[in-house]
């Protein structure tokens, strides 16, 4: 089957369906709640609490758990200008250029960081209090001034 959903969740919990009907339930391997996830390059990269990642190359019939030298929870992943970005909880930010091999970058923050985009060649991630931070290389964040103190879930940038 080459066209379906795959869907995460807490506790471990992996889904995978063709048309919604009927949906398989796949082994994780994991029971940390499950909170983002992407496919690129035949390959799924899923993102979770704990520091969890989890790596299948295989359609998502089986994973395998990488190293991500963090304990905080994982809340995004984004794959742009060939590097994978995760943020999550407390300002954690990783990146990867393979998906196998991830490094802490520091974010400048300590809020909890729930989503991230890519546009006019600049990450921008989101999160609590309004946070937005912004960098050009992974390398280097700016905290950027949103005017209000409420989260910010999620961001995207939309091109013509």
């Amino acid at each position: 089957v080459s066209n379906y959903f795959l869907a995460v969740g807490e506790n471990g919990i992996i889904f995978k369906t063709e048309d919604m009907s009927s949906c398989a339930q796949r082994i994780s391997g994991t029971s940390n709640h499950l909170n983002g996830v992407i496919f690129l390059n035949n390959q799924y990269i899923i993102v979770g609490n704990s520091g969890t990642i989890l790596v299948s190359s295989d359609g998502g019939n089986t994973w395998s758990s990488k190293t991500s030298g963090t304990s905080q929870d994982l809340m995004a992943i984004l794959y742009e200008n060939n590097t994978y970005v995760v943020v999550g909880r407390s300002g954690t930010i990783l990146i990867s250029s393979d998906g196998e091999t991830w490094l802490s970058k520091t974010s400048g923050i300590s809020q909890d960081l729930y989503g991230i985009a890519y546009g006019l060649n600049t990450f921008v991630a989101v999160g609590m209090e309004g946070v937005i931070i912004t960098s050009t290389d992974t390398n280097t964040w700016i905290k950027r001034s949103s005017g209000i103190h409420f989260s910010i879930n999620d961001v995207i940038y939309k091109t013509d």
